[in-house]
């Protein structure tokens, strides 16, 4: 799978002794790319920061001086996803 920039792209591929051979079509979805994972590997962080340090959660996403913080956060949530990927 990659969960790429824009696209979720899947394909399912099988050992043929001398490599690989893909089995069935690739596809993608369009509506579920990287900025979405993005996204939800953001609120996962943020769920579990909201549970172990409540008022920093609270203050990183509401205090506009945070914002760099937040883009930071942001910012590592993607790294995640594209180790992931």
């Amino acid at each position: 799978y990659d969960l790429g920039g824009v696209t979720f792209d899947a394909t399912v591929l099988a050992p043929d002794g001398a490599g690989f051979r893909v089995v069935g079509r690739p596809g993608g979805d369009p509506d579920l790319g990287g900025e979405v994972f993005d996204q939800l590997v953001f609120r996962h962080f943020g769920a579990q920061l909201a549970l172990a340090a409540p008022r920093w959660w609270q203050e990183l996403t509401t205090d506009p001086a945070r914002l760099a913080a937040e883009s930071d956060l942001l910012t590592e949530a993607r790294l995640a996803k594209e180790a992931l990927s």
